[in-house]
């Protein structure tokens, strides 16, 4: 599946976001992000988001020099959580609405 990083994108890489850290600015992907926050069509949404991840690759906003392993795991008695389809990192998910059911007693 797509996930989709134009979320993630702006708040992180966007020239006037608080949170670009490294204060990077590139023109050609920033009127490229204009576009894909616009563009309703999935397929040329995605060829979008493949033209501004190769102007990331040649033009790399940041070198990150770690990586966070994460791991998710839950027990069966935790109910309502429905984490993101196809993430593999950042699986965020409403936690307002997890409750845990009581263990079965043996």
């Amino acid at each position: 599946p797509f996930i989709d990083p134009s979320a993630y994108w702006n708040i992180w890489y966007r020239a006037d976001s608080s949170e670009n850290f490294g204060d990077w600015s590139n023109p050609d992907w920033e009127a490229l992000m204009d576009q894909i926050d616009v563009e309703l069509d999935p397929t040329k949404r995605y060829d979008l988001v493949r033209e501004a991840a190769d102007i990331m690759e040649l033009d790399p906003p940041l070198i990150e020099h770690f990586y966070n392993r994460t791991l998710a795991a839950w027990g069966a008695n935790v109910k309502g959580f429905t984490g993101k389809k196809g993430a593999l990192v950042h699986n965020l998910a409403r936690f307002d609405t997890v409750w845990f059911d009581p263990l079965p007693s043996n």
